[in-house]
């Protein structure tokens, strides 16, 4: 015991070790940020997450600045689906033409792109896309509030694991959403009131959880905010009736991304280093005497 004591206290021994494993969780915590969830179907809980974002709800507005298609990275027009029931929604038998297989959204945040599974699509430009996400437009005797705003919604395909599987609709699988162009703070989706809940897992840019939903519950709007520009993808997992989403929101912190995270507040690391300063020059100076 009377080792381990001394080896605490003096210079190169475990104190200063554990000052310098303090600063890198200290400085680790700032640029995390605090992440909150959000699974609430009342507008009034929303407001701070939807001031300054991006809302893409999937209509004509912003089709615009939306890519579908089969050629890497997606660049032709997008032209919803028509879909009538959920009938076969989540087998993998109905064909999802090319014009409403979406993947690119080049009119936020520098780049944003969704996928079914597959692919690399973690840094632009763009090689690997993978399977895409289908663009939808609720009719027939679907309820008009399984959308959110109009009629159009989107929802995962077929997560195709050779080059002969079919391009289909699999409301039941999962869909990824990559912030290619930079992390942001805040993403979140109004889910379709009619089907499945939803696993939402927000990650950072090394691929680690920042957040998980286990229900976010279907009608509600979901997603998660956090302090920092450090998210770098999402994924959402259908149960057994699938989902659709739509009004998908997406913002950052002073409107633009460092692609890697925040860096800590100047005048947080004056303090951590000066604090810690002060902490190894006194033990330095120390002698433990048993």
């Amino acid at each position: 015991m009377r080792g381990n004591r001394s080896d605490m206290f003096r210079p190169g021994g475990a104190m200063k070790r554990f000052a310098a494993t303090l600063v890198a969780v200290a400085m680790c915590g700032t640029a995390w940020g605090a992440v909150t969830p959000f699974n609430t179907n009342n507008p009034a809980d929303l407001t701070s997450f939807l001031s300054g974002a991006t809302v893409i709800d999937f209509e004509s507005s912003s089709l615009g600045g939306l890519s579908c298609g089969l050629v890497t990275p997606p660049s032709n027009a997008c032209s919803p689906q028509a879909l009538a029931s959920y009938t076969n929604t989540t087998n993998g038998t109905i064909p999802v033409g090319e014009a409403a297989q979406l993947s690119f959204f080049n009119n936020v945040a520098g780049g944003v792109f969704t996928d079914s599974g597959g692919g690399t699509p973690q840094a632009l430009p763009l090689s690997n896309p993978g399977n895409p996400v289908a663009l939808l437009q609720l009719g027939g005797t679907i309820p008009a509030t399984d959308a959110h705003s109009g009629t159009n919604v989107a929802g995962p395909m077929l997560n195709r694991s050779s080059s002969t599987d079919p391009y289909a609709l699999d409301l039941d699988s999962f869909v990824e959403i990559h912030f290619v162009g930079g992390n942001v703070n805040r993403v979140g989706m109004w889910l379709n009131p009619s089907l499945s809940n939803v696993l939402f897992i927000a990650f950072d840019q090394n691929g680690l959880s920042l957040s998980t939903i286990n229900a976010g519950l279907a009608g509600n709007f979901v997603g998660v905010q956090s302090d920092a520009n450090n998210i770098r993808s999402v994924s959402v997992f259908g149960g057994v009736n699938g989902f659709t989403f739509d009004d998908l929101t997406i913002g950052q912190i002073g409107g633009t991304s460092n692609g890697g995270g925040t860096v800590s507040e100047p005048s947080m690391l004056l303090l951590l280093s000066m604090g810690v300063g002060l902490l190894l020059a006194g033990t330095s100076r120390r002698t433990y005497r048993a």
